[in-house]
């Protein structure tokens, strides 16, 4: 399976993934699930990507390759105000437990990418976790910046 560099991350995926929304929106059974999930890693497959939002996804992810966490670059989402998350939408409570929350349900213990789920461009502009970072370039570079802050629990250096 071809790979490419995905953005400046230094992470190497393939030119295929796996979306984990049709898992959760059209209930897909955990047998079907193991059963694409490892042909995929068996054929070179190396991304998956999942969401809170995704209802089931990462659980069914978890249960299913949590066991072959070094074949496979995991991205999931967060930002979004939901049952079960504490906070207010793209808060710093609602991003960290998001977090919390992913990893427990994907079995993990580190998520390669993390992003701002469907978070529109004025949001990030005002959000205060953001200003620091607004002279360092483009909002989404900021949001990469912060979210790499989160996921790695280190604080975000100075502007």
């Amino acid at each position: 399976m071809q790979r490419h560099s995905f953005g400046k991350t230094g992470l190497e995926v393939s030119i295929l993934g796996f979306g984990g929304a049709p898992v959760g929106f059209l209930e897909t059974e955990q047998r079907e699930v193991t059963e694409i999930l490892n042909n995929l890693l068996d054929q070179g497959v190396n991304l998956i990507d999942t969401a809170a939002g995704y209802d089931g996804s990462e659980v069914m992810i978890g249960k299913t390759i949590s066991h072959r966490r070094d074949d496979f670059i995991l991205v999931s989402k967060c930002g979004r105000a939901m049952d079960g998350i504490a906070g207010e939408a793209w808060s710093a409570a609602c991003v960290t437990n998001t977090v919390d929350r992913a990893l427990a349900r994907l079995q993990t213990d580190h998520l390669d990418v993390m992003l701002l789920h469907s978070c529109d461009l004025e949001t990030l502009q005002r959000g205060r976790r953001l200003r620091p970072w607004s002279r360092r370039g483009t909002p989404e570079k900021s949001a990469f910046l912060v979210m790499q802050a989160i996921m790695t629990r280190q604080p975000m250096p100075p502007s």
